[in-house]
């Protein structure tokens, strides 16, 4: 059996981000610590807030369900001069990525950033700003195969 399409997809975007932005192979899924020196610039990628499910057809167990998933991306930069617009062009390149790459391959209906970046401080024991930026991933399953995407 395949993952949930919900582990399918935050694979797909560490996959479509690893050596593409500024962050290089620092990409990281579900990462809960903060980031060390060497892994600065670095993106973390979760899906920990809570989504929405709509039916999107009515019948038994193989009826299908639009899946609504918050996806949040951090993006991790050492705090130095200029760090703010460090941010912002790795947040370019994802989205600008994201854009191009809409669908994931079939895996997803869209992507689409819903916040802006909301910055934070001090990532462990290194003066790192984090920002976070939230897109919300459209993906549709049947109520039965929740590894198959639609």
């Amino acid at each position: 059996m395949a993952d949930h399409v919900r582990t399918q997809i935050r694979h797909a975007i560490e996959a479509l981000l690893v050596g593409a932005t500024d962050a290089g192979a620092n990409v990281f899924i579900s990462h809960p610590f903060p980031l060390t020196s060497a892994q600065l610039p670095g993106i973390k990628i979760d899906s920990i807030l809570p989504g929405r499910h709509e039916p999107s057809s009515t019948g038994g167990p193989s009826r299908l369900r639009t899946r609504l998933m918050p996806l949040t991306i951090a993006v991790c930069v050492k705090e130095v001069s200029g760090y703010q617009e460090s941010a912002d062009t790795i947040f370019k390149q994802i989205e600008v990525l994201l854009a191009n790459n809409n669908t994931l391959g079939g895996l997803c209906k869209w992507i689409n950033p819903i916040t802006e970046p909301g910055v934070s401080m001090a990532e462990g024991d290194v003066r790192a700003c984090v920002a976070e930026q939230v897109f919300e991933v459209v993906y549709v399953t049947a109520l039965n195969a929740p590894d198959v995407p639609r």
